[in-house]
């Protein structure tokens, strides 16, 4: 029993990752130039984070400098499971602890909707998080992420790879896929922080299509749209431009519209 404890804490020694290791990796991806950057995390994938969650917002935060910072909080408040109500400010993220601990700083404001809610921080957080609740996809036409797009953002991967990537359903909306959304309207409910209530219509993913977003990491590569660095005992991906990757995806799936499915 000692070995093994003993065992366990060499394993953990020999990937504790420090803010100033994580913040020296993010720089091998060169000065943070972008306005914004949308971050996909997972806090155990690369090792044991000294400080948690917490060291990984703020080594971002040191990277990107005066830039804002989003985090998807997705939530997923489908009626299908025992019809839950989406509460702002008080339903949780199924994102991950980082985007957690992110939506609940008080820097980061977040946008409504009941399934992919956005958490966002800087001078840039209030244009990208409103009239989510307005829109009728959940990562389309006039969302968040659609914003984010539109200004350029950077995206970064720690220790995730594609699979995270929800900026590839708003290259499908763009796109016009046949596969993107179920046919009948998702209705979802909404309680807002004054207490009122009101039910959303959108369109909802069809998550019955399975999608290929991790295989075509080496696709993006090879045309200098994405970047991975080896950190710890996982990898960091980056995103430059948000922007070249959405138009590069949208004029491929014009081409081939199911590019991003196994359905080819």
């Amino acid at each position: 029993r000692v070995a093994l404890h003993e065992v366990s804490a060499l394993a953990r020694k020999r990937n504790f990752l420090t803010r100033k290791m994580i913040v020296s990796q993010l720089e091998q991806f060169g000065e943070f130039a972008a306005p914004i950057l949308l971050a996909h995390s997972s806090l155990s994938a690369c090792g044991h984070v000294a400080g948690g969650a917490e060291t990984v917002i703020e080594a971002i935060k040191d990277w990107i400098g005066p830039a804002s910072l989003a985090m998807p909080v997705h939530t997923y408040c489908y009626p299908e499971s025992s019809k839950p109500v989406f509460v702002e400010g008080l339903t949780p993220s199924r994102s991950g602890a980082i985007t957690e601990i992110f939506r609940l700083s008080g820097a980061a404001l977040c946008s409504i909707h009941p399934s992919h809610s956005l958490a966002c921080g800087g001078p840039l957080a209030r244009v990208i998080c409103e009239g989510h609740d307005q829109c009728g996809t959940p990562c389309g036409q006039g969302t968040p992420y659609c914003r984010l797009v539109e200004m350029d953002a950077s995206v970064l991967y720690f220790g995730v790879n594609l699979d995270a990537a929800t900026l590839l359903h708003t290259a499908e909306d763009a796109a016009g896929v046949p596969y993107i959304y179920k046919q009948d309207l998702c209705r979802s409910s909404v309680k807002y922080r004054d207490g009122t209530e009101r039910t959303l219509e959108f369109r909802r993913h069809d998550l019955n299509i399975h999608r290929r977003f991790a295989n075509i990491a080496p696709w993006l590569e090879e045309r200098g749209l994405l970047h991975r660095k080896t950190f710890g005992n996982g990898e960091l991906l980056f995103t430059p431009s948000s922007r070249a990757q959405h138009q590069a995806l949208v004029g491929e799936m014009k081409r081939d519209p199911w590019f991003l499915t196994d359905c080819r």
